[in-house]
């Protein structure tokens, strides 16, 4: 994709990598055979999907951990189940926000076998980009595909990912016995400290 923002059309500054599944397709996970995709986004848009991401995450491990201890704890305090439930509609609305400016795409195959992606709702200086880029791709992009002629100047064409979303979309690829201990590891955790806080 030419290094221009799908939301904004202005030069991009990185890319947030998305998930997108087929039409109609509700989980957009590539153990559905969802695609996943760099999408390339201006500073101001990288800023606020990381805001959402980190307010959603951030909510999610205020809320189980204080959900569990409220449902362990024979007589737990009733500002333990307070926060909780805050907690959980910060997380909630995070991640409503999240889905709603998040780009909108489809993914399409072929019989042969061939996929492409579908970018619906873009802005429209991008869809010019690609639609200059394809039928000069040789004179638009270099051989090695490193940089992007945007008509005035070089641009580089590869932007650096956050470290934490390539972390954390290497958890798709880990294996069911291995979730499977570390949900167990995070349980006996959680009980282990509930027992601590209920007998000192």
């Amino acid at each position: 994709m030419p290094p221009v923002c799908v939301k904004s059309g202005v030069p991009a500054a990185g890319t947030w990598t998305f998930v997108f599944g087929a039409p109609g397709q509700y989980f957009m996970s590539t153990r559905f055979g969802g695609m996943r995709v760099r999408i390339p986004l201006a500073r101001s848009w990288l800023n606020e999907f990381t805001a959402m991401f980190a307010v959603q995450t951030a909510g999610a491990a205020v809320a189980v951990p204080c959900i569990l201890l409220s449902l362990v704890l024979p007589s737990s305090p009733r500002e333990l189940r307070d926060i909780a439930i805050l907690a959980a509609v910060i997380s909630g609305a995070a991640v409503v926000l999240l889905a709603l400016e998040r780009p909108r795409g489809s993914v399409h195959r072929l019989a042969s076998g061939q996929s492409w992606l579908l970018l619906v709702g873009v802005h429209p200086a991008f869809v010019e980009a690609v639609h200059r880029s394809r039928p000069e791709a040789d004179r638009v992009f270099s051989q090695d595909g490193k940089w992007y002629w945007d008509g005035r100047r070089w641009t580089a064409n590869e932007f650096p990912e956050q470290w934490w979303r390539t972390f954390f979309g290497g958890l798709e690829k880990l294996r069911p016995w291995q979730i499977t201990l570390g949900a167990v590891f995070l349980w006996v955790a959680l009980g282990a400290f509930a027992w601590w806080s209920f007998h000192r």
